[in-house]
């Protein structure tokens, strides 16, 4: 998009170049100027002129017509800056007993358009998850079900992004154990990516995820994140800082 608008600035500096060629009576193999006027305003230049403009105009509109929309584009277009930040957020409960303990911990991703155009329809894709533990030689792909992480929003218009507005995303929670107590069912611990269920490795692992930001008209680069884990829980967040941490490349 940008090379067609820099295409048409050179040639409107080419013409302008022919131009000067045409009318400037300096030689410039020569000391002297020829002694004639610096525009020779008789009917034939004039033709010729006229001739050229008529002609750039003529090449500009129809390269304008061919494209437009890469123009306008490269002129006005949504630009998504993903912000680096390896912390992760707690979410607490209070127990029966007074005291508070984590109920679940979570990776939330803040993405700003720093462009002038309004993104629509924001998303955030997963492109891979690999996972590779210390007794692993190479990482393992995951299949991933669901690619697709839709914004933190109750209301689906917040996903139209505006200029220098921002979402968030989630792209991991890790909730605890569950005991069975009276109709709570008993549940694992689960450690989800979007809306995928990873397994969970009881050793020092590095969990890898490649991702973007997509919308209808913009999307941004490739990013990674990758989540240290040993597979173990604590209560709250000062202790699983010990165990878990998060390293956004």
């Amino acid at each position: 998009m940008r090379i067609v608008t820099k295409i048409l600035i050179g040639i409107f500096v080419l013409i302008v170049g022919v131009l000067i060629g045409l009318f400037l009576p300096y030689k410039w193999n020569s000391n002297t100027i020829d002694e004639v006027a610096l525009f020779p305003f008789d009917e034939q230049a004039w033709h010729k002129m006229f001739d050229i403009i008529n002609s750039t105009l003529l090449l500009i509109t129809l390269l304008t017509a061919i494209f437009k929309e890469q123009i306008l584009d490269s002129i006005y277009h949504a630009k998504f800056e993903v912000k680096k930040e390896n912390d992760y957020r707690e979410m607490v409960e209070n127990t029966d007993m007074g005291w508070s303990k984590a109920s679940c911990y979570e990776k939330v991703m803040s993405v700003q358009n720093i462009g002038n155009r309004p993104a629509l329809n924001c998303r955030l894709i997963l492109d891979r998850v690999s996972v590779k533990s210390e007794s692993d030689y190479f990482a393992t792909e995951l299949d991933i079900k669901e690619a697709v992480i839709l914004p933190l929003s109750t209301k689906p218009s917040y996903n139209q992004l505006k200029p220098r507005g921002s979402l968030s995303f989630s792209i991991f929670r890790i909730l605890p154990k569950v005991i069975n107590h009276e109709d709570i069912p008993e549940r694992p611990m689960l450690f989800q990516i979007g809306d995928n269920e990873i397994e969970i490795k009881h050793c020092k692992t590095d969990y890898m995820l490649a991702f973007h930001i997509e919308a209808e008209d913009a999307q941004s680069s490739i990013s990674n994140v990758i989540v240290h884990w040993n597979g173990e829980w604590r209560n709250r967040k000062t202790e699983m800082t010990s165990v878990l941490s998060v390293e956004h490349l």
